[in-house]
């Protein structure tokens, strides 16, 4: 059998072990704590405590349509899509460890069967203990976003090995937009995917040559950046835009509220447009490819209308209600819980 087929074929079957486990120790109903509370807000598409994580509440709302028409089975499908995505969560580590352990080995393209036992024993040995430690086995079976976000961090992380291996092909960039992708509707379930960002611009960095010190302080310096731009510009920037706009066109212009929204999306559509077409035209790979992935960075974060959405419509659950972007702006700082010191 070709390495390849036995490294798919494991890892699938990594996933039927760790989903059969998983479904076989499903809680039957909620937990008293937030999973109650998604799995009412999921079963209806009302806003949750904040940020909301939309993204999970419109994939659990799908899983709960599994339970038909007997309510008692709800909370049993939105703890079915935790199951789900651990165990590919379990599958996708799977392939990062074989992956890592291929270069670990050096097998390269010519893999000898004793490395090939080696790979594939590390893959399992990795991934089944992960997927039976005590934190993420809970995660899996209860209604939290934990198990989504797992999901989705994991699929990153593979995705840039992915790219790692070729980054020198015809088409690899796309990888890095499907990362970009990931990355901006994962923010839609929890920040957890942030935490990976170091690792991804280390790879980026040192591509094709060997670690060093210089290329991990600069990974680290330029993490920094990226996460601080994330955090507090990226993510509540475009409420706070759409705010100040909104604002102005409500008082001055006498239009109608949620007016700025439209009009910043509208001026963000145009210059990403004008910005692209300028570097198609000078033919600079790295600035056309880091403003198609900002394009699908801010493609995947619109999946907070559906907050904005939703609590216009006067919900039974609708937590400090974001019904416009000044209400959205506070709702995604979270400044309702107060402050303190992180440092």
């Amino acid at each position: 059998m070709r390495y390849r087929t036995l490294n798919n074929l494991s890892g699938w079957i990594v996933f039927g072990i760790s989903f059969a486990v998983y479904v076989s120790t499903l809680e039957p109903t909620a937990s008293m704590w937030d999973c109650s509370e998604f799995v009412a807000c999921a079963y209806k598409l009302q806003v949750s405590h904040a940020p909301g994580a939309p993204l999970f509440m419109i994939i659990a709302r799908l899983f709960t349509l599994l339970a038909g028409n007997d309510v008692q089975k709800v909370a049993m499908m939105v703890n079915l899509l935790s199951a789900t995505v651990s165990a590919l969560t379990v599958m996708l580590l799977f392939w990062t460890i074989t992956i890592l352990a291929n270069k670990a080995v050096h097998a390269g393209n010519n893999k000898e069967k004793g490395k090939i036992a080696i790979m594939i024993t590390a893959g399992f040995l990795g991934s089944l203990s992960f997927a039976f430690t005590d934190s993420f086995w809970f995660s899996a079976v209860e209604a939290e976003v934990y198990a989504l976000s797992s999901f989705l961090t994991a699929l990153v992380f593979w995705a840039i090995l992915r790219w790692k291996n070729h980054p020198d092909r015809v088409y690899a960039s796309r990888w890095l937009l499907f990362i970009a992708f990931i990355m901006s509707i994962s923010i839609g379930v929890h920040l957890l995917n942030l935490l990976v960002i170091p690792a991804i611009l280390y790879i980026l960095l040192s591509r094709n040559k060997d670690s060093d010190k210089r290329t991990l302080l600069r990974s680290l310096v330029i993490s920094i950046i990226v996460l601080g731009f994330m955090m507090l510009l990226f993510i509540p920037g475009i409420a706070r835009i759409s705010s100040v706009i909104d604002l102005f066109c409500v008082n001055m212009l006498n239009l109608p509220i949620n007016s700025g929204l439209y009009i910043t999306f509208a001026m963000l559509v145009l210059l990403l447009t004008l910005l692209l077409v300028r570097a198609v035209r000078r033919k600079n790979i790295i600035r056309q490819t880091t403003i198609l992935s900002l394009i699908f960075m801010i493609a995947g974060y619109t999946c907070y209308l559906s907050i904005m959405l939703r609590s216009q419509e006067n919900i039974s659950v609708d937590m400090n209600n974001p019904d416009n972007p000044f209400s959205l702006y506070h709702f995604l700082n979270r400044e309702h819980y107060g402050s303190r010191p992180l440092l």
